[in-house]
């Protein structure tokens, strides 16, 4: 039984959901960064530096008073 319920929820997790149907409006960089900070994978998810130093956020950001390492 407990075999049963791992195996649903991995497919559940396998299934993608197409962002860009549920958020067509947003800009595609915006879009592939969602996917990038939705991966299941820790190992391939974005981290919140490299989510920082995409140019999305150039126009907001004031990097001389940032401490992120």
């Amino acid at each position: 039984i407990m075999q049963n319920i791992f195996e649903n929820d991995l497919k559940q997790i396998n299934d993608k959901v197409d962002l860009s149907s549920k958020f067509g409006d947003l800009e595609p960089e915006l879009l592939e960064m969602m996917r990038g900070m939705l991966q299941f994978n820790p190992v391939t998810r974005l981290s919140a530096k490299q989510c920082l130093d995409s140019p999305i956020f150039d126009n907001i950001r004031n990097k001389k008073n940032e401490n992120i390492k």
